[in-house]
């Protein structure tokens, strides 16, 4: 029981590097299935007694499947408070003190949510939920300018190729020490050039197309 016990909770968690021993590929199955509530418990749980020989196992297993599909029914009643856009911030502050990665990465996204939500949010453990709080339109330029420096790379990719994030951030990272950020960095930035070169040719066109009202 201790193995099917305290792996389950992490099933629907970042994948760790450590082996899902020794039900590695059950690991990788829940995932998949993650938000599909009851039909992923059991399949969960079929899968894994398979791979069982004695009655015992097999109970616990099923006892394993039954807690896990209450959970993921409570975490899908979660995860769609977490993305949606009318919930109050409080609500969203005290879901995301005690959530799984996915429904985090909802909450970094909602612009409903809080500033201090989103500055708790830019410590989580998660790159990934770090990461979402960078296409948050209303991430505040603190916030932003932490994740900048973060020191995960992919944090400061995402960040390099939102061309919603302030300006001045994403000059910073056109000199980051990792050639993929800065590279992504300065071609968002040469796209940012080029649209409003292009809409300026625009004005000045439909301005000389014009007629003179004199």
């Amino acid at each position: 029981m201790d193995v099917v016990e305290t792996k389950l909770p992490h099933l629907t968690a970042e994948p760790i590097v450590e082996s899902f021993s020794p039900f590695a590929p059950i690991e990788q199955l829940a995932r998949t299935l993650f938000m599909k509530g009851r039909s992923a418990a059991n399949e969960i749980t079929i899968a894994v007694i398979s791979k069982l020989n004695t009655a015992k196992k097999e109970e616990e297993v099923q006892l394993a499947g039954r807690l896990y599909s209450e959970r993921t029914e409570q975490e899908s009643e979660l995860y769609i408070w977490a993305n949606n856009p009318k919930t109050w911030s409080g609500v969203l502050d005290q879901i995301s003190k005690n959530c799984t990665v996915v429904i985090s990465e909802a909450i970094a996204m909602n612009e409903n949510a809080s500033r201090s939500t989103l500055r708790r949010l830019a410590h989580h453990v998660s790159p990934r939920v770090r990461a979402a709080i960078t296409e948050n339109a209303r991430a505040p330029f603190e916030v932003l300018s932490l994740l900048c420096k973060d020191e995960h790379p992919d944090v400061r990719f995402k960040m390099a190729e939102n061309p919603h994030v302030p300006r001045s951030l994403l000059t910073e990272l056109t000199i980051d020490d990792n050639p993929y950020v800065a590279f992504r960095a300065r071609s968002t930035l040469n796209r940012l050039d080029q649209d409003a070169s292009h809409l300026s040719n625009l004005v000045d066109n439909n301005a000389s197309c014009s007629p003179s009202l004199y």
